[in-house]
Parts: C-alpha cells; sequence; structure tokens
C-alpha cells in the first residue's frame, strides 16, 4: 500500500484512514490500540509541524531584517572607500590596511561577519580623522559602531535560528516516518479482517488490495518514466557543458595557431635584419679601409668576426663584432 510522503496531503489521508479504523474496532476485532498509536503519531506530527511552521515564518522575517541592515552597512562602507579613495590613493596602501581592508584590496567584502569587522576598523580609524567624518554619509564614528553592532545582531540571529529550523525539519521528518509505519501496520490489520472486494475499502480512502495490485504496473511504469527523464534531462545538460568546454578549446586553439604564426613572422623578420645589419657591418669596415688608404695611412689588418644571421626556427642571435687595428 502507497503512503504519501507530502506532509499536507499525508495529514488528510491519514486523518480518513485513522477515523475508519477507530469505526470499525466498534464492530469488528481490529486492536484499537493500533488505531490509537496511529492517532498519537498523527498528532504529535501535526505540533511539530505547526511548530516547524511557525519557525519558517520567523526565518522570513529575519532574513528580511540582515538584508534592510546589510543594505545600510554596503551603502556606510561605500561612502567610507570613496572617501579613502579621494583622500588616500585608488590603489590600495597601508593607510587602507590601517583602516582595515586587507588582502591588500580596496573592495568591500561579501561576508556579513567581515563588514562587521571592517566597520569595526573604520570607527577608529575615523576616529582618528575627524575632519574626513561625513555625518550625511553615515561616516561617523557613533554610527559605523552602530550599523555594525545591528549587521552582527541580525547575521548571529539568522545564523541561530537556521540551525533550530534546520533541526525542527529533521524532527519533522523523523514523525513523519514513523506515522507512515503506524499507517501500513493498520493497513496491515485491516487486510486481516476486511475482504479483498470488502466496499469499506473506499469508506476508508484506500483502494481495495485488487485494486492496489493492479496499479502496482502503472505506477512502477510512471516511476520509471520520471527517472528515465530525470537521466535523459542530465545527459542533455552534460552534452551541452561539452559543446561548451569544445568550443572554448577550439577558440583557444585558433588563438594558439595565430600567436605561433605571428613568432614565426617575427623571427624572419629579426633573422633578416641581422643579416642585412652583418652587411652593412662589412660595407663600413671596407669604406673605413678605403678612407686610411686614400688618407695615405699605413695598411693595417683589419679583422672581422661576424656570424651571418640565418632564417631557421629555432631562436638566434646576431653576434657581429668588427676589430680594427
Amino acid at each position: 500500500m502507497k503512503i504519501t510522503k507530502k506532509i499536507e496531503e499525508l495529514f488528510g489521508y491519514a486523518q480518513q484512514v485513522i477515523d475508519g479504523f477507530l469505526n470499525l474496532c466498534k464492530t469488528t476485532d481490529l486492536p484499537k490500540a493500533v488505531g490509537e498509536a496511529a492517532s498519537t503519531a498523527l498528532t504529535v506530527l501535526r505540533e511539530k509541524d505547526a511548530e516547524f511552521r511557525v519557525a519558517l515564518t520567523l526565518a522570513l522575517n529575519l532574513d528580511a531584517a540582515l538584508a534592510e541592515i546589510s543594505r545600510e552597512a554596503e551603502a556606510v562602507l561605500a561612502a567610507a572607500t570613496k572617501v579613502l579613495r579621494f583622500k588616500v590613493s585608488e590603489r590600495w596602501s597601508p593607510v587602507w590596511g590601517e583602516a582595515g581592508y586587507l588582502d591588500q584590496s580596496t573592495q568591500i567584502p561579501d561576508k556579513a561577519l567581515a563588514r562587521v569587522e571592517l566597520l569595526n576598523n573604520l570607527a577608529k580609524f575615523f576616529a582618528k580623522r575627524t575632519e574626513w567624518q561625513d555625518a550625511e554619509n553615515g561616516l561617523t564614528v557613533e554610527n559605523l559602531k552602530k550599523v555594525s553592532a545591528a549587521l552582527k545582531t541580525a547575521y548571529s540571529a539568522v545564523e541561530k535560528h537556521g540551525s533550530k529550523q534546520k533541526t525542527l525539519l529533521t524532527e519533522r521528518n523523523r514523525l513523519a516516518t514513523r506515522l507512515q509505519t503506524r499507517l501500513r501496520t493498520l493497513v496491515a490489520e485491516l487486510k486481516q479482517v476486511l475482504a479483498k472486494d470488502d466496499p469499506r475499502w473506499a469508506e476508508l480512502g484506500l483502494p481495495t488490495p485488487e485494486a492496489d495490485r493492479a496499479a502496482q504496473p502503472a505506477r512502477a511504469r510512471k516511476a520509471k518514466e520520471k527517472s528515465q527523464a530525470f537521466i535523459n534531462t542530465r545527459a542533455v545538460a552534460a552534452r551541452r557543458r561539452a559543446e561548451d568546454a569544445r568550443g572554448v578549446a577550439e577558440r583557444a586553439a585558433f588563438r594558439a595557431e595565430k600567436a605561433v604564426s605571428a613568432a614565426q613572422k617575427l623571427q624572419a623578420e629579426a633573422n633578416q635584419a641581422a643579416a642585412k645589419a652583418a652587411t652593412l657591418l662589412d660595407q663600413a669596415v671596407a669604406l673605413e679601409s678605403e678612407a686610411n688608404q686614400a688618407a695615405g695611412y699605413p695598411q693595417r689588418a683589419v679583422t672581422l668576426s661576424k656570424q651571418t644571421a640565418t632564417s631557421t626556427s629555432d631562436s638566434q642571435e646576431l653576434g657581429d663584432s668588427a676589430l680594427i687595428g
């Protein structure tokens, strides 16, 4: 017998079955204690569910309060950051560190507790620089401390209540499982008293065992179809991620090919420049020798050592030297 897992559906379903079972106990030998145990389990679950829903509403209110003070804190921190960038510099410096901006960053931190610490540091920082304070934008020592305390309180309240809410949810789920177990026991007892085609199954809000058995293949098929749909969705998502990754790889390969081509072109130009420089150096040495002869200077031995550049795929350096004696 399938037992629904949704809390809202479980309440109505369980109440009908339990009431019908206890009513049948008056005219049959069904064990009343089984029905009473299920009824108690249902009552306890309702109480825990009500407690959880109150906690859920409170959590929404606490989240809203935290969001509101977070916006105020962000506005104050943005104003302080603007002042520091104007008074000190755009880039991080030791003065920024004194103000509380860590990790050589001038950005406002994202986490609430980091913002609390920054606000406290800024309060000390502006206390030493009273001329930098700006009441209109909340940049006073008193307001910085106030916003810091309010943010810390709101954040702590959300964290503390979140832990309590998680505990309540775990407890509610445990109680729901216990009620489902009680209902299965109750249905097992009914099978010992009612015939498979007894119309009283319908009065209990339950299908007859025969109808339930006939519906099992359909439920199994739907469960299989749902599972396959989930698998197909994941497969589509995986293929999409693979296509995106392949596109990134192809673009990277194209950029790499362009870089290699550009490097080869630069290498060829460098080789040509080196060869041209070697030729010009030879010409300069020859012209100097002719000039010496024309001036009637004694002929001197000229030694030229050069390395001619060649176009290769490897990087080469031009080593030209001229020694004139």
